[in-house]
């Protein structure tokens, strides 16, 4: 119990502290995507999950701490985490602004 609110109020926390950030240097104002990103952050969000079961963790878990301990599982995750960073990044940034 003590750590589910540990939890909510650290949840509720970064959402204060981004409000009032937003709201200090007058950059807040109420944003919608279009359904075109909608649809690639849902795509993404998915296959986010899918690889995060397959590799037994999030990211940071395996590519982070899990190299801390010298983990094989860590250390093959972090170098396949990076390429498809890159990869993605390419062709979603990049790949667009040569034409």
């Amino acid at each position: 119990r003590e750590e589910q609110l540990m939890r909510a109020t650290v949840q509720f926390g970064i959402f204060l502290g981004s409000f009032l950030a937003a709201k200090g240097s007058r950059e807040f104002r109420w944003r919608l995507p279009d359904l075109s990103t909608i649809g690639k952050s849902t795509l993404g969000g998915i296959f986010m999950g899918i690889g995060a079961s397959w590799a037994g963790g999030c990211t940071i878990g395996n590519g982070l701490t899990a190299t801390a301990i010298f983990s094989s599982r860590g250390w093959i995750a972090l170098p396949v985490t990076i390429l498809g960073v890159w990869t993605a990044s390419y062709i979603i940034f990049v790949k667009p602004n040569k034409n």
